[in-house]
């Protein structure tokens, strides 16, 4: 990793793409693709990666989930306000929910954020209110464009670290339409749509939400990352 730069120097060149990262298993994936120059901002924990297409791509780390004082939401909201990118692009692990048609390592392409945590419980009941944020068309239609084995659809984000058969067969009745599952997509899409910033989120199946396992999370986060850089080849 090199050595730190002052913002000024993470902000050289015309225009700047955020890459949205979170567990640790994804910072050290993306460490494997770039060479990461840390950024000095207060409260931002960002990275200077790479310049293609004269794009900067600035790694902005939080912490896992959308609450908390470097959760998703806030980090996001920080990097967006100091950074002022053109697109925020958040890549990572996820738990597929069709594992009929998924494998480990497929990517899974965001056309919807649903929050499933919020809604109305009344005896044993859940009636669903939380928000759905529609991703951009421009980032939907050009990963669309990408040659690798992926799914497009809905994605359901919560605080939940997902590893319970009941749970997850709950999802998919509420969500038939629901390809997967993660934790930071609803800060992701809240940050954005504050900021009017473009945004989409691509993650890579690395369990089913079930019997969940780490061996398969390193590969997971490598695809979606490098993805995620293909995609930014076609802005």
């Amino acid at each position: 990793m090199g050595a730190a730069h002052n913002l000024q120097s993470c902000l050289v060149g015309r225009k700047n793409i955020i890459l949205a990262l979170a567990a640790n298993i994804e910072f050290k994936a993306a460490e494997n693709i770039f060479t990461l120059k840390p950024c000095r901002i207060k409260n931002v924990n960002a990275y200077a990666a790479e310049i293609i297409n004269d794009y900067n791509i600035i790694i902005v780390r939080s912490e896992i989930g959308a609450l908390g004082p470097w959760s998703s939401t806030l980090e996001l909201y920080d990097a967006i306000y100091k950074f002022s990118p053109e697109y925020v692009i958040m890549a990572g692990i996820a738990f597929g929910l069709k594992d009929d048609k998924q494998s480990i390592g497929d990517i899974l392409i965001s056309t919807e954020i649903i929050d499933y945590e919020t809604g109305k419980l009344s005896m044993g009941n859940f009636e669903q209110r939380g928000s759905t944020y529609v991703a951009t068309r421009e980032l939907i239609l050009k990963a669309q464009q990408i040659k690798a084995k992926s799914h497009i659809g809905q994605i359901v984000s919560g605080s939940k670290i997902v590893d319970d058969v009941n749970f997850r067969e709950n999802l998919i009745y509420r969500y038939p339409y629901a390809i997967g599952g993660e934790m930071e997509g609803r800060g992701l899409a809240a940050s954005c749509i504050r900021h009017n910033i473009s945004w989409i989120l691509v993650k890579a199946v690395s369990d089913w939400g079930i019997y969940k396992r780490d061996d398969a999370q390193y590969d997971a986060a490598l695809n979606s990352i490098q993805f995620c850089r293909e995609l930014i080849k076609l802005l």
